[in-house]
């Protein structure tokens, strides 16, 4: 966008304003400000990159100056060659993630998503907890204000326009050196993200026989809310989970969260099948589909019933004296379940 803005105590006139909208692609494009009064102005570059409709960090923001310093050149009468050089507004110090987005030739960038992930104990992704920024034409992002804490950072390219992830997609998660999946804490730089194709369903093979069946956690009533051949959902009672682990290395996962705080009620249920992979005392749940829906009754304007990003849960497993199944999330928390 191009804002042309009159010149008022040495600032822009908010009351006299002007601005282009530009639609070429690439990394520059030629504009044109006509109808403009008499007067003196400034003009400025603004790219909104993370859709605030403010100028904030992470966008990339320029004044026009006759001598290409940052220094603002004041415009009177008709000009030609008004070049403006964008940069990107730094965010403050400590609160934020950069990096760079790859994509397969012929994919375009600037259609990527990065978000940040929070694991919850319920939850994939904690809904509360999640910032997303675009990306720019040379492949570069900026999450700022990011939760406090390690948090994963992804990012999803909707290749066929459904806004739904799935397989035609392009997804990726930020790894390690090695390969391995890795959380990151702010300030970061350097989160570089390749995507590939959206991950598909790959042969299961059977769990060992003792982790089999249903399993809950909390105040589950064991019972799945969602039916996936009518996409309903039925109404949830309780917090907890529900882990059904098939014969066939498959699994289906149930969550429940319902909170009430001053009048409100908040509830989360998700929906998870996927497979699940076992090496020694290792497990890794690896979601092909996962669906949540949020309530609020206070705002209903929070609401949503959505396909999620697929969020891979590593734990380590045993089972107890008792007969129940603990699993031990990576941050060393405990989920304790019950065989039905």
């Amino acid at each position: 966008m191009v804002v042309v803005c009159g010149v008022k105590n040495n600032d822009c006139d908010q009351d006299n304003v002007k601005s282009v909208q530009l639609q070429q692609g690439g990394t520059e494009a030629t504009f044109r400000v006509d109808g403009l009064k008499p007067g003196s102005y400034y003009l400025l570059g603004w790219k909104d990159l993370n859709s605030s409709h403010e100028i904030d960090a992470g966008d990339y923001v320029g004044v026009y100056s006759s001598d290409g310093g940052t220094s603002a050149t004041v415009i009177s009468g008709a000009t030609n060659n008004a070049n403006v050089t964008l940069a990107q507004m730094a965010a403050p110090d400590g609160n934020a993630v950069s990096g760079t987005v790859q994509v397969p030739a012929g994919s375009a960038v600037t259609d990527v998503v990065v978000f940040t992930c929070v694991p919850g104990a319920q939850v994939g992704c904690d809904p509360d907890k999640m910032v997303a920024s675009g990306v720019t034409a040379d492949g570069k992002y900026l999450l700022e204000n990011v939760p406090a804490g390690p948090f994963h950072v992804m990012a999803w390219l909707d290749v066929n326009g459904d806004r739904q992830p799935n397989a035609g997609d392009l997804y990726g998660t930020f790894r390690d050196t090695g390969g391995a999946l890795a959380q990151v804490q702010a300030p970061r730089q350097n989160v570089d993200l390749r995507l590939d194709n959206f991950p598909t369903a790959a042969p299961s093979t059977p769990a060992p026989a003792q982790l089999g069946g249903t399993w809950i956690s909390g105040t589950s009533t064991g019972v799945d809310y969602y039916n996936p051949g009518s996409g309903q959902w039925a109404p949830p009672s309780g917090t907890g989970v529900l882990l059904q682990i098939h014969p066939d290395g498959t699994f289906t996962r149930g969550v429940t969260v319902q909170l009430s705080n001053y009048g409100c009620t908040t509830t989360v249920i998700g929906h998870y099948t996927g497979r699940v992979r076992v090496s020694g005392s290792e497990m890794v749940l690896e979601p092909t589909s996962s669906r949540q829906k949020y309530l609020s009754s206070c705002n209903s304007s929070l609401n949503y019933d959505r396909e999620v990003p697929n969020v891979s849960l590593p734990f380590t497993w045993e089972l107890g004296s008792d007969g129940r199944l603990v699993l031990t999330w990576p941050s060393g928390g405990k989920t304790y379940f019950n065989r039905t």
